[in-house]
């Protein structure tokens, strides 16, 4: 028998995040600072370590307003928390589920926001399922091989996934990509487009990647160059003092280079 999902509605504290993104089912690590977002931390330690995070759109507003938040964000338990010197706490969360922010109101000094659970559109078809999450597992596979920033944990976390939407969601959360990528994947609810848009995203890492390692390959290749001629030149330089001035092979060498350019 088929079981329809319910949604998850709650009302629960509201941490802006400043320059990231969460994904469901990824571990993510930031600081805490700010007043409100200290209340938040704590009122949701009161209770069940449950909170929404969502991407502040201006980092730099103190004290971010419902316009100032995007309004798709991923409910979250707090894992650890770690006090500072500075009185900042780093603060450890697991990502739950993506949730839409309805309404918020003011709880001196935090806001409290009415979510409701952003369900999933999975995949119906599972031979196109099976499709998506074979070409998204090679194409990571050939990024991940060569991209410096991809660890054996995240390989681990990758090959362990178990449905095309978390599948996605780990990869997105992983990738070297712009938070503006980030926040359109949290608010595509639709699986089949998720993982269209992380299979473009994971094209251009590859192609930007190759590119990277292309012109390091050529900057090594000239400083090695560089280094080889300068080394060259120094032992003809040493040599040419060892020999005196009469017998200078570096003068000879270039005569004879002369030569061979007149054959």
């Amino acid at each position: 028998s088929i079981r329809k999902k319910i949604t998850r509605i709650k009302t629960l504290p509201l941490l802006p995040l400043r320059g990231l993104v969460v994904f469901p089912g990824a571990l993510i690590h930031f600081d805490v600072g700010r007043t409100k977002s200290l209340s938040a931390l704590h009122h949701a330690m009161e209770t069940d370590q449950i909170l929404i995070l969502a991407l502040q759109k201006d980092p730099t507003i103190d004290n971010p307003s419902i316009e100032d938040v995007f309004s798709v964000g991923v409910v979250s338990r707090i894992v650890q928390i770690m006090k500072l010197p500075d009185d900042n706490f780093r603060v450890t969360a697991e990502g739950l589920y993506r949730a839409s922010i309805s309404s918020l109101e003011q709880i001196d000094p935090h806001y409290e926001a009415y979510t409701v659970e952003y369900l999933d559109r999975n995949v119906s078809d599972e031979i196109k399922k099976a499709a998506f999450e074979r070409e998204l597992r090679e194409k990571y596979k050939m990024y991940s091989s060569k991209s410096p920033v991809m660890t054996s944990d995240m390989d681990n976390r990758i090959a362990k996934a178990d449905s095309l939407g978390e599948l996605c969601d780990l990869m997105a959360n992983y990738l070297p990509i712009p938070l503006k990528e980030k926040q359109r994947l949290i608010e595509t609810a639709m699986v089949s487009r998720r993982a269209e848009k992380v299979l473009f995203l994971l094209d251009q890492e590859q192609q930007i990647l190759e590119m990277d390692l292309e012109i390091q390959s050529k900057v090594q290749k000239k400083i090695d160059d560089n280094q080889k001629d300068y080394y060259l030149r120094e032992q003809i330089k040493v040599i040419s003092e060892e020999l005196g001035e009469e017998d200078n092979p570096q003068e000879e060498a270039e005569e004879f280079r002369n030569q061979l350019l007149k054959l």
